[in-house]
């Protein structure tokens, strides 16, 4: 009976451990349940604690690299406005010493010119000087040969006309001889005095042609200074 007794109060010790066995499990399991909600829920907001911690931080590197692109812009642009600035300061530079040396050019061309237009004015008139000597000089040998062969052939048909003794034709001759004499006489003096006109002709040519090689040269330099000016 004792057995019996002692039997029963295991079983019945058994089922209420059991029990609670049972029982504790299915609050660790509840409690399991519940702390894998809590880390699930924990995990989950630390996920997105990580995607905003992350979206804030790409979006603070997307400004950095904003400002970055920005200040480099800017300082890229400074740097080009200096550069600018710099050429433009090197280039006026290089263009004022081109101009002065261009007008250093212009006025020694000028007077280079000037000097030529003398020099070669003066050769000219010296030119023309001993080309008109020539020229008289050989109308003169011309005309004293004309007049020599001239009286030459008076004398020589006044030669031939006193041997024939024919006094006619002597008179004759001689109002002949005297009118080619006298032609020979007048176109000598219309070729000196040719000559005169041409040389009067030349001289005033050659004066306005030197004339207008100086205004020329003026005309030239004073081109050239406007040229410069502007």
């Amino acid at each position: 009976m004792m057995e019996s007794q002692l039997r029963t109060e295991h079983d019945d010790a058994v089922r209420v451990m059991t029990a609670q066995h049972g029982d504790e499990i299915d609050r660790l399991e509840a409690q399991h349940a519940h702390t894998i909600q809590l880390l699930q829920e924990a995990a989950h907001a630390n996920d997105l604690r990580s995607e905003a911690a992350l979206a804030d931080a790409q979006r603070a590197s997307e400004q950095r690299e904003r400002q970055l692109r920005i200040d480099s812009t800017n300082e890229l642009t400074q740097t080009m406005r200096d550069m600018e600035v710099a050429n433009l300061s090197e280039l006026q530079r290089m263009r004022n010493e081109a101009q002065a040396n261009m007008r250093q050019v212009q006025d020694r061309h000028a007077d280079e010119l000037a000097d030529f237009a003398a020099k070669a004015g003066a050769e000219l008139r010296d030119r023309l000087c001993q080309a008109t000597e020539r020229q008289h000089m050989i109308a003169n040998e011309r005309d004293s040969v004309w007049v020599a062969q001239c009286r030459q052939h008076v004398q020589t048909q006044c030669n031939e006309l006193a041997a024939s003794h024919r006094e006619a034709m002597f008179e004759s001759f001689l109002l002949s001889t005297l009118s080619t004499l006298t032609k020979c006489t007048h176109d000598a003096d219309t070729n000196a005095r040719l000559e005169v006109e041409k040389k009067v002709a030349y001289d005033k040519g050659v004066a306005d042609r030197e004339a207008e090689w100086q205004r020329a040269a003026l005309l030239i330099k004073a081109a050239q200074k406007e040229e410069v000016c502007v």
